[in-house]
């Protein structure tokens, strides 16, 4: 349109606002389209958390059985070490209270000797070998034996053991030498 161009009358259409009735048919269709694909795409979003989840869920067991699988090995590891360890432990505590026993003054060579003379050993007791601060036991021990047993100090021998030489064999009784029968014992049994 150009100024000043008067408009004709078969030119100008009213306004007529659409009929309700015309429009609402495809409004309802689109309403309906839009609806079916709220619900398709929240389906299939359902679908692939699913996915993920079991996904995560497969991650999740398999770190969770190499855990078990880790820490099951490391608990027969440390039972294993364990039982080499406490045994041996054990005599060393054994060791100790006995060294101290021996050094707070408590007789245990001169029970040893006692116990070895009074025992019949084949062939009859030659020397007694002990420990040189352990000597003094061998003046109470002597009392009672006979008087061919020659008492020795020999530092080879730990304090508080004994060895026993006969004619025909050597009796160690040294607790060094216990300890070892002992431990050999528990390790047969294993």
């Amino acid at each position: 349109m150009s100024p000043g161009r008067v408009i004709d009358n078969a030119e100008v259409r009213p306004y007529r606002p659409p009929r309700a009735d015309a429009g609402e048919a495809p409004a309802r269709d689109d309403a309906a389209e839009l609806e079916r694909l709220r619900e398709e795409l929240a389906r299939e979003a359902r679908e692939a958390a699913a996915r993920e989840l079991e996904a995560e869920r497969e991650r999740l067991r398999a770190r969770l059985s190499e855990s078990v699988a880790k820490l099951e090995a490391l608990a027969r590891d440390l039972s294993e070490e364990l039982r080499r360890e406490v045994p041996r432990l054990a005599l060393e505590i054994a060791g100790r209270i006995v060294r101290a026993r021996i050094e707070e003054g408590d007789p245990v060579a001169e029970r040893v000797v006692r116990e070895l003379l009074d025992r019949p050993l084949p062939g009859g007791v030659r020397r007694v070998r002990l420990h040189p601060d352990d000597m003094a036991v061998a003046d109470g021990a002597a009392s009672g034996s006979p008087s061919a047993v020659e008492f020795v100090a020999d530092p080879s021998v730990g304090r508080g053991g004994v060895i026993v030489e006969t004619e025909e064999e050597e009796v160690d009784a040294r607790i060094e030498t216990g300890f070892r029968a002992f431990w050999a014992a528990l390790m047969e049994d294993r």
